[in-house]
């Protein structure tokens, strides 16, 4: 899956953040954050499957302005 750049940097950080969890102890926390990073990385996949399959463009939520 080639996961959007936002979304790539958002899912490291998150990682991160878990790795800093475990680092201090914090193990339970940590098992969260990498629940979250996958939920994110599966709603990435689910859009782009969307995307594909109505053939919409990728910027259909964005306004574009003139």
């Amino acid at each position: 899956m080639n996961a959007s750049p936002s979304t790539r940097r958002l899912s490291d950080k998150i990682l991160d953040a878990a790795q800093l969890a475990e680092t201090q102890g914090r193990g339970e926390f940590a098992s969260s954050l990498k629940l979250i990073q996958q939920a994110l990385l599966v709603e990435e996949l689910v859009r782009q499957d969307l995307r594909r399959g109505t053939d919409t463009a990728l910027f259909e939520d964005a306004e574009l302005k003139h």
